[in-house]
């Protein structure tokens, strides 16, 4: 009897998830060189500090709010999800080639806000929505998504260490070596990728109207920040955190591919297990993980802290993603381009809102115990999260109930 592979092999192995596996990896291996050392990298280019950082992140928030719901809305219309994929990987190139070449810092910050915001993600994951269905993929709608968002996982197991070592060669050519990257998501997209036919009969109709459900897709945005506002000190004080604690950058980025890797396992089991369970229900035991991530740095004990409570927050980021990305998508399955940009411009203005709130924290209360306000956030999303329900209902052949 043939032993069953492992699931990221078996997205791998999907000639329809294939392309957007592979697009995603490229994508995720610029996320993964950068992300976890913007702290670190503008206190080494530009020499500044928290402030600074929490800056970055909002005119970040503030360019993804207006282009990845756009981007995503432009694929629902058009129907071309590649077109709106390749320009949204373009355009993030662009502007990672500008943070390359160590512009005045008003003129990085406008690069952020205005290009490196762009996600290939909400497109992406757009066009795997269209391809899985009954009789059309290997696996199940949730076990799917979840199983292609590891692939940003595991790009980042190998993009983080990756990236530590190029931030000590040279400070900015992370961002230089991140923009190849991201060109060649676009030249993956173009070459692989191809538009799905519709299947209108995999959801019941929701109703004569062609307008998107605002009210459901805005409650679980809401989630989302609160969530990951929470998390976003794990991108924009725990690099700072473990550098106080005598860390190097190579250090802190294979403390980051561990989590990375925990992350690559859990997301495609936590997929398995939203195909079998209420979604929301899945979503909100991981959001438990980041709760008691944080509050276990609150409680102070150093990095061997840190790197044994990582794979907690590892479960949290695969509920919220493996799994919310298609909860959100399935809220309203006739817009799963806006749903997924809603998803990833609320992404972008949690992060800006917890810079300056773990900010704010860490100056009354100082670390480790400013850690216990991310705590307090993600409890918060899940509570909102429960408020949210699902208005289609996906066939008993194509996933559980949400």
């Amino acid at each position: 009897m043939a032993r069953p592979r492992p699931l990221p092999l078996l997205v791998l192995s999907d000639r329809r998830l294939r392309p957007v596996a592979l697009s995603l990896l490229a994508h995720g291996m610029a996320q993964g060189m950068t992300i976890p050392f913007i702290a670190l990298w503008l206190m080494r280019a530009y020499g500044r500090g928290a402030g600074s950082t929490a800056a970055f992140f909002t005119l970040l928030a503030i360019g993804g709010i207006v282009t990845n719901p756009w981007l995503g809305r432009l694929s629902d219309r058009t129907g071309s999800r590649r077109t709106s994929a390749v320009t949204s990987a373009l355009l993030a190139a662009a502007g990672l080639a500008t943070l390359a070449t160590h512009p005045p810092f008003w003129v990085m910050l406008i690069a952020a806000g205005a290009l490196v915001s762009c996600q290939v993600q909400p497109p992406l994951f757009a066009l795997a929505h269209d391809h899985i269905g009954p009789g059309t993929t290997i696996l199940p709608r949730a076990t799917a998504i979840a199983t292609l968002r590891a692939m940003i996982s595991a790009a980042w197991v190998m993009a983080a260490p990756l990236g530590g070592l190029l931030l000590e060669a040279r400070s900015n050519l992370p961002f230089a070596v991140a923009a190849l990257c991201n060109i060649c998501s676009a030249l993956l997209t173009i070459l692989l990728c191809r538009e799905a036919a519709q299947h209108p009969t995999r959801h019941q109709p929701i109703r004569s109207s062609g307008r998107p459900l605002w009210m459901p897709l805005m409650l679980f945005g809401c989630a989302v920040i609160l969530i990951i506002a929470g998390n976003s000190a794990k991108l924009q004080v725990v690099p700072i955190y473990l550098s106080r604690l005598g860390l190097d950058p190579f250090t802190i980025g294979l403390f980051y591919s561990w989590m990375a890797l925990a992350e690559l396992v859990l997301m495609p089991l936590v997929g398995q297990w939203a195909d079998h369970a209420p979604r929301r229900s899945v979503i909100i035991t991981g959001t438990l993980g980041g709760t008691l991530f944080f509050v276990a740095l609150s409680l102070g004990g150093g990095a061997w802290t840190v790197l044994l409570a990582f794979p907690a927050v590892a479960l949290m980021v695969s509920a919220i993603y493996g799994v919310g990305i298609g909860y959100v998508q399935e809220l309203d399955p006739r817009h799963a381009g806006l749903g997924g940009g809603i998803f990833f411009a609320a992404q972008g203005i949690g992060m800006a809102l917890g810079g300056p709130t773990i900010a704010w924290a860490e100056h009354v209360l100082g670390l480790p115990l400013a850690f216990a306000v991310p705590a307090l956030a993600i409890a918060s999303g899940a509570l909102v999260v429960i408020g949210t329900h699902p208005r289609s209902h996906p066939l008993a052949t194509d996933a559980a109930p949400a």
